[in-house]
């Protein structure tokens, strides 16, 4: 189990450096570079990556302890699969917000997520909606 935890760690070092090197390049495009923006970039670029590299951990965590159990099914490909897997989905998640923030200005939330599954959220802000140009009155 040692060297499945060591392997975890060393793909999640991979991931936090690959996670701080696109903040980096997407802090590069800031255009005013004051003390104050610095001293809040800084923590950020190494603070947001940490969140992300532990969330994308914590699946294949559970996947080396549950590995365990099925010791005699190739824990070592399971977990990969499963680390895998959530790196994916973060980085998924990660390209999505800030498509997001690109487009509209607003990064994930719940009030953002309201406004694209109720049928009337476009409207309601003033929007218009792809899947409401073709409806008829």
């Amino acid at each position: 189990m040692k060297k499945l935890f060591d392997a975890l760690v060393s793909s999640l070092s991979l991931f936090y450096a690959v996670l701080v090197l696109t903040y980096l390049l997407y802090t590069l495009r800031m255009t005013s570079w004051t003390l104050p923006a610095l001293l809040i970039i800084i923590p950020a670029l190494l603070f947001y990556p940490f969140i992300l590299t532990v969330a994308a951990g914590l699946p294949g965590c559970a996947a080396i302890l549950a590995a365990r159990k099925l010791s005699g099914r190739k824990p070592a490909v399971i977990t990969g699969c499963v680390q895998c897997l959530s790196c994916f989905v973060i980085h998924c998640l990660l390209l999505l917000d800030a498509g997001l923030y690109f487009r509209y200005g607003y990064h994930i939330n719940p009030h953002v997520m309201n406004i694209f599954t109720t049928p009337g959220g476009f409207a309601g802000m003033g929007m218009e909606n792809s899947r409401n140009k073709n409806k008829k009155c």
